[in-house]
């Protein structure tokens, strides 16, 4: 058996849906220019040009935009009909473009239109000279008279129309007609190794694999030794048993375009994956693909019923996304992620709203959730807010929105329930909890009606801060213990605050635009330390500070002087020497160990950031995780220092 029939029949065994998106795709629509929604056919020239044939006109896309041509009533050299069905070319400057009325020739050296033909053409390839296929013969088509000369003719009864042909590195003849594919071989004998379907493409890959698209029967796929086999949705995993088209990328990976989405299958690792349009940044806009081509540097362009063209780099993709799924185990339960934490078999602890709280074993890619039900013991509140991993006790400490404060031990798979009582100083303060760190075998909880101390062992808390001035904080959206046992408290409105417990002394950090280094901003989205110890702020308003122990002040870091992408500042991570920050416009990166010289470098949502995040997370391998707001789910990063690089 073959590698590749033997992979294959592996992925027959094995296939699994995967959840996780590591492609984003970008999109040429009308909104950029294009003709068109509805792409036919794609062809890439010896200049690296993409030509993108439309029902309604050619389009020519490069480093300038895309340039549109049209039929025009009184210009003879423009193009004939504007239905472009197929595209095909010479390498030397000369497309032939198969339209629904026949076939055009453009020059491109002199930007003029020719026709070569007029009447039913059903199929084109140029190899080593144009072929076209009318009825059931193949003709050789000259390229200046546009006269016939016949090639092959399929014998009577054989078939009615040729819908594909190839003449593939052997010099065999591949022939798709609408009652299967037929063999001619360069010794003259002829063959029909696929009958009873469709034939829609025919693809010949870099290892002389042949991969033949049909109507209804999935694809068919033959090896360089010559065994046949065949690939199903319902056996196999294929999108859709109706395939149009085939690409090859540089790592030698086969894209199948259906009429349900995008397969990547991998033939020495038998693995197949699923890529759909499911409405977030960066997935297929549409899911009826129709042609497909890789270009000289490695980018994957695909042609959609009505969404344009979607294109993307295989080999400079960074990200993987997850999203939801319906199916247990595959995806989060809710688009929308808040905080991640990493626990000690470093699986991530996702909090989401709506959908409870999530596990992603990175193991094996599958997802646990957990939420709140009937049962006693469930989750108390499906919007989570805040996480906290205790190793020591061997649980996880849970805050929620409106559902109070929750231990979970995994070994029970149980969830304890701490709400607040009204008149009861010993309960938390609101069932609103917005952030927890650990102190001293206690825990330190954010409220929306203040700070509290949580004793585990007893259950009752202990409201801080109630005298002036510390009654001022209400809302607290961060909290966080430093190196010298210093709590910082990022007060809503209120600014920064910090309270050294073995003196019980509170000081209040606020903006003075008469203090050219105060606090930039008094709204605090979240605090964070670096490796070295630095204490940074980010802002809702005022980009990044780092509070100067040596000096009791701030450093401020924006877009304005630093170059960072948005003065809104959502999450903060260090990793390898760097920062990487989450903002409303992206992720921004800057090296930390000289901030007096820093710049940031950014990766924008107009850049292609796939997602609008709002927190992220560093795992113990280096890698990032961002948590989207606007229902994108989550994302993984490539490791921080092949990311750096990328920025």
């Amino acid at each position: 058996m073959s590698t590749l029939r033997c992979c294959l029949f592996c992925l027959g065994m094995f296939f699994q849906r995967v959840s996780a998106q590591d492609i984003t795709f970008r999109h040429l629509t009308p909104d950029d220019g294009l003709s068109h929604v509805s792409v036919n056919a794609l062809y890439c020239d010896e200049r690296g040009f993409i030509w993108i044939g439309t029902r309604e006109g050619l389009n020519c896309y490069n480093s300038n935009g895309i340039r549109v041509f049209k039929w025009h009533k009184d210009d003879p050299n423009s193009l004939f009909y504007n239905a472009v069905q197929r595209i095909t070319g010479d390498g030397a400057g000369n497309l032939y473009l198969l339209c629904s009325e026949g076939i055009a020739r453009y020059d491109s050296t002199r930007e003029k239109f020719g026709t070569l033909l007029q009447g039913n053409v059903s199929a084109i390839c140029y190899e080593e000279g144009l072929f076209v296929a009318r009825g059931t013969g193949i003709y050789r088509c000259d390229t200046e008279t546009g006269e016939l000369s016949l090639l092959h003719e399929l014998p009577a009864g054989k078939a009615t129309e040729i819908t594909w042909m190839l003449r593939d590195s052997r010099d065999t003849w591949w022939i798709g007609t609408n009652t299967g594919l037929f063999e001619y071989a360069p010794d003259g004998n002829f063959t029909q190794p696929i009958a009873g379907c469709n034939i829609t493409n025919i693809y010949e890959d870099s290892r002389n694999r042949l991969w033949v698209g049909t109507w209804n029967q999935g694809c068919y796929f033959r090896s360089a030794e010559g065994r046949w086999d065949n690939l199903r949705a319902s056996s196999r995993g294929l999108r859709s048993d109706f395939v149009r088209c085939f690409a090859e990328d540089s790592a030698g990976k086969i894209w199948i375009g259906t009429f349900l989405g995008l397969n990547r299958l991998d033939p020495e690792q038998g693995s197949l994956k699923s890529y759909v349009s499911d409405g977030s940044a960066g997935s297929l806009s549409h899911d009826s693909i129709w042609a497909m081509i890789c270009d000289r540097q490695g980018t994957v362009w695909v042609g959609t019923y009505f969404g344009g063209v979607n294109y993307f780099n295989p080999e400079c993709e960074i990200f993987t996304r997850y999203g939801t799924s319906d199916r247990i185990g595959e995806g989060l339960s809710s688009p929308i992620v808040g905080k991640i934490v990493e626990d000690g078999s470093h699986d991530l602890w996702i909090c989401t709203e709506g959908g409870g709280l999530n596990i992603l074993d990175r193991r094996t890619g599958k997802f646990r959730h957990y939420r709140h039900s009937g049962d006693p013991n469930s989750l108390s509140h499906d919007n989570v807010k805040a996480i906290c991993n205790d190793p020591e006790r061997g649980v996880v400490w849970v805050g929620t929105h409106l559902g109070g404060l929750n231990r979970f031990d995994p070994k029970t798979n149980r969830f304890t329930h701490y709400r607040s009582i009204p008149g009861n100083p010993r309960t938390i303060p609101s069932d609103i909890v917005r952030d927890i760190v650990l102190h001293d075998q206690k825990l330190i909880i954010a409220t929306q009606d203040g700070v509290c101390e949580f004793d585990p062992d007893t259950g009752e808390s202990r409201q801080l801060f109630q005298d002036p001035p510390g009654n001022l904080i209400r809302a607290v959206s961060s909290l966080l213990v430093d190196a010298q046992g210093t709590l910082w408290i990022a007060a809503t409105g209120k600014g920064l605050y910090s309270y050294r417990f073995d003196t019980k002394t509170l000081t209040n950090y606020r903006h003075d635009p008469n203090r050219p280094h105060s606090l930039s901003c008094d709204n605090i989205n979240c605090i964070r330390l670096d490796g070295s110890g630095n204490l940074w702020i980010a802002t809702s308003g005022a980009g990044l500070d780092r509070f100067r122990y040596e000096n009791g002040d701030f450093e401020n870091f924006d877009s304005a002087h630093n170059g960072l992408s948005s003065d809104c500042i959502y999450d903060i991570v260090d990793a390898d020497g760097r920062l990487y920050v989450i903002t409303n416009e992206g992720l921004s990166a800057f090296d930390h160990t000289d901030p007096a010289s820093a710049r940031f470098r950014n990766f924008r949502l107009s850049d292609g950031f796939p997602l609008n995040g709002n927190t992220i997370c560093r795992t113990y391998d280096g890698r990032l995780f961002v948590g989207g707001d606007a229902g994108d789910g989550l994302l993984r990063a490539s490791k921080a220092g092949h990311l750096a690089q990328t920025l």
